[in-house]
């Protein structure tokens, strides 16, 4: 058996499916072999990223500042699920559950369902309370670095605001910049399907949003 140590699996090699199938088929007919699963043999035989539901909640001061935060994620994982913004007041959970489903890990594990919920509901958050969504992160950023990454990147990207968003120029350039990097697009003989994630992030802090008092 010959296992490149990285490449094409983002974590589906921590089972041994297809190596017991490549090595079934090399004996059988007496030479090297390499297995290829389509898109319904994958679904059919491997195992699937943990579905994830996430339930957040959050309650802030009129100026953008973070009072209270609640987090729960259940099944997906506990890697990334404490926020990076200060908070004083939070309530963090992971509920680990029985999936019906074959799961195991990929490519970012957990971090991928925790930090897209959290993420989300900032950007809901924010338009409830009818601030600019940069504005809303910078304000409740304590780590330098992580504020300079965000900084630069709302630099490069030439964001003006919520209401202005990025300038046409800076979308002109972006645009260009991943053309010239992009590969060619190739065309799929199989239908794409959608992913067995769930997401609920529901901002349910849309009325105590507005208020000074902490809400959990």
């Amino acid at each position: 058996m010959v296992v490149p140590d990285a490449g094409s699996a983002f974590g589906g090699k921590h089972t041994g499916e297809a190596a017991v199938e490549a090595a079934r088929l090399a004996r059988a007919v007496r030479q090297p072999v390499k297995v290829l699963w389509t898109r319904a043999e994958e679904f059919t035989w491997g195992y699937l990223r943990p579905a994830a539901v996430v339930d957040v909640g959050a309650g802030a001061r009129t100026d953008g500042t973070l009072t209270a935060w609640e987090f729960s994620c259940r099944n997906a994982g506990a890697e990334g699920l404490l926020s990076p913004y200060h908070v004083e007041h939070q309530r963090v959970e992971y509920q680990p559950s029985r999936s019906p489903l074959r799961q195991g890990p990929y490519r970012a594990l957990a971090a991928t369902a925790n930090h897209f919920a959290r993420e989300t509901h900032m950007d809901e958050l924010a338009r409830t309370m009818e601030v600019d969504p940069l504005e809303l992160r910078q304000r409740n950023l304590r780590d330098p670095r992580l504020l300079a990454v965000l900084n630069a990147a709302a630099d490069a990207f030439g964001w003006e605001g919520a209401s202005g968003g990025p300038t046409a120029a800076s979308v002109s350039r972006w645009a260009g910049r991943r053309a010239a990097t992009s590969p060619p697009a190739r065309r799929w003989p199989w239908t794409r399907r959608r992913g067995t994630s769930r997401w609920n992030a529901s901002c349910r802090s849309s009325s105590a949003a507005r208020s000074s008092t902490p809400t959990t």
